[in-house]
């Protein structure tokens, strides 16, 4: 996606992209400030000491998807640019759009089926309903299934 996000520079190149001489895509992830646990603190299940230790602990991943001890850091182009194109959506504007979304079994990973249902919420909450949103699921990810005409899932 570097023509959406554009290219992280040199100074925060990975050693895949140093030995590549390039820079993959923008990173508009970030888990800076997040507050793991906060429900579960409130809620009485973990304790306070618990809770500090997640969110001293908890980490994020580099751009090659390893861990690392540090949070992700957003490259703040990416970010932007995230918001800009739609590539983060949080569904105003889209009641005049008919959304086809298209899943499979991807459990935890990019096109796992709880985005469709997060983006329906979304929809529902700005505008009222989802009248103009279709889940199309099928056997593996961005493939429905060959039976929609007659089997709709949504």
């Amino acid at each position: 996606m570097v023509n959406q996000f554009g290219t992280r520079t040199p100074e925060v190149w990975s050693p895949n992209e140093q030995l590549l001489s390039k820079g993959f895509a923008g990173i508009p992830l970030d888990n800076t400030g997040v507050q793991y646990g906060l429900k579960a603190l409130h809620d009485g299940v973990i304790t306070g000491a618990q809770f500090l230790a997640v969110n001293r602990n908890i980490g994020g991943l580099d751009v090659d998807i390893n861990y690392q001890p540090e949070r992700i850091n957003a490259d703040p182009e990416a970010l932007e640019n995230a918001y800009r194109t739609g590539a983060i959506n949080t569904a105003e504007n889209l009641a005049n759009v008919p959304i086809i979304d298209l899943r499979g079994p991807d459990p935890g990973i990019a096109h796992d089926a709880f985005h469709s249902w997060q983006m329906r919420a979304r929809l529902q909450e700005t505008q009222g309903h989802a009248r103009n949103h279709v889940i199309w699921y099928g056997a593996f990810p961005l493939a429905g299934d060959t039976v929609f005409t007659t089997e709709p899932c949504w």
